[in-house]
């Protein structure tokens, strides 16, 4: 089973500075977030990142995405158009697909949002999509998304840390909607509690998680584990 790390920019500059991953077996490192649109990687750094650690493959991530944080992501795309720098981009935003499809080609993996919501609506339509913009994998902390995509035909991208619950574009941390950020929640992980809500939840980026819940089933064994960075302590 293939092994990946999901990092943060930020993160891949503490990286690139030590020139060592944090641990063994890394097929691929995912620059990026699928929780914040404003943790846009600089092509410079995807660079970086390639010669630092040659024979480990780049993906992207990509959340939820205003009208804005999508000009962002173009901005990228376009660049990286030609240069065989990205492999594969994980999209949790329906309106990324016309955008992937123009600056392309990329493997494409539906991210923990979308394939809460692909997994959720008609399984004909969700069917003609996946074929229609040739995705090919699911990322998933849930057993029964995972089950739900991989009979859809998707390979399965699990990710064993805290599970995902919610996502919103506001930030927590700095009290916006805004694109462009100072990253203020960089390697934070908060923990939350309510009366009303049975488990306690942490917060990062702009996502909420519950602790990690069970593995997925056989038939929906996963061709790769992701570890994300800000997660390893817990």
């Amino acid at each position: 089973m293939e092994k990946a790390l999901l990092i943060t920019p930020s993160e891949a500059e503490s990286l690139l500075s030590g020139r060592k991953l944090p641990g063994a077996g890394f097929a691929a490192l995912i620059v990026g977030s699928e929780f914040c649109q404003n943790q846009v990687p600089a092509l410079s750094l995807l660079k970086r990142l390639a010669r630092a650690f040659p024979g480990v493959g780049l993906s992207l991530a990509t959340s939820i995405l205003t009208d804005s944080g999508l000009r962002r992501w173009e901005t990228l795309f376009r660049a990286l158009r030609g240069t065989r720098l990205v492999a594969e981009v994980v999209a949790n935003d329906w309106g990324i697909f016309p955008l992937l499809k123009k600056t392309g080609p990329f493997k494409l993996s539906s991210g923990r949002l979308l394939t809460t919501e692909l997994t959720r609506t008609d399984a004909a339509w969700a069917s003609g999509f996946i074929r229609e913009h040739g995705l090919a994998s699911a990322e998933t902390d849930a057993p029964q998304r995972a089950a739900a995509a991989a009979a859809l035909g998707l390979a399965v991208s699990w990710h064993p840390g805290p599970a995902f619950r919610s996502v919103t574009t506001f930030c927590p941390f700095e009290k916006h909607y805004n694109s462009r950020c100072a990253h203020s929640c960089g390697g934070k992980l908060v923990k939350l509690s309510n009366p009303l809500i049975p488990y306690p939840l942490l917060l990062s980026e702009k996502a909420y998680f519950a602790p990690a819940g069970k593995q997925p089933g056989r038939a929906a064994r996963p061709w790769r584990t992701v570890t994300t960075f800000n997660f390893r302590a817990n």
